[in-house]
């Protein structure tokens, strides 16, 4: 999987969800105790640097919500412009991202746990696996569907219904291995990088 492929899996890099095939689709983003909201920590413009090239994003407050615009440049390839709606929900001790692709692609939620500390916006991912069993098992509502030989899971909970499952389950939904590490940009280096 090239690097690109694999930022457009979770994270877009977030938000991509119709890339892949595996990944779990939310009809709903994870409300916290009191709804919806935007954590103002995740603001800003953030980067992450690998040997395979850069990507840049930005996230600025819109009506209650986040809105996500990555640049990702690809060593030896056009820039790949993206771009998705964030909403944050606190549970417990854990912060929590919904991502969501904005455009004719858009299909459904992706989860994050995420940790921000000092200048790093770090991500883990949300665990396809649990989602599968919990609709197997009737944890949470959903179902499970099959494109091109591959199973994935569709769940159709409302935020409500994803908080309480969220809320007893974190532990085991979230990997505590990081998938992306940022680094927060100040303006000044955002404009003179582009």
């Amino acid at each position: 999987m090239s690097w690109v492929a694999a930022l457009r899996t979770p994270l877009i890099l977030l938000i991509a969800v119709g890339s892949c095939a595996a990944c779990t689709h939310f009809e709903n983003p994870i409300e916290g105790k009191d709804g919806v909201e935007l954590d103002d920590a995740i603001l800003g413009n953030w980067r992450m640097e690998r040997p395979e090239g850069r990507m840049d994003l930005s996230i600025v407050g819109e009506g209650g919500s986040g809105m996500l615009m990555a640049e990702i440049n690809e060593h030896g390839k056009d820039p790949e412009d993206l771009s998705g709606r964030v909403l944050t929900a606190k549970i417990e001790s854990h912060n929590f991202l919904s991502l969501r692709e904005t455009g004719a692609s858009a299909d459904g939620w992706r989860f994050f746990r995420y940790e921000i500390s000092g200048d790093r916006f770090r991500l883990y991912p949300d665990a396809d696996k649990f989602w599968m069993n919990a609709i197997k098992n009737k944890v949470v509502t959903g179902r499970i569907e099959k494109e091109k030989g591959v199973e994935y899971a569709v769940v159709t909970a409302s935020g409500e219904e994803l908080y309480n499952v969220v809320r007893g389950y974190s532990a085991v939904i979230f990997s505590d291995e990081m998938i992306y590490e940022l680094v927060r940009v100040p303006d000044d280096d955002e404009k003179s990088a582009r």
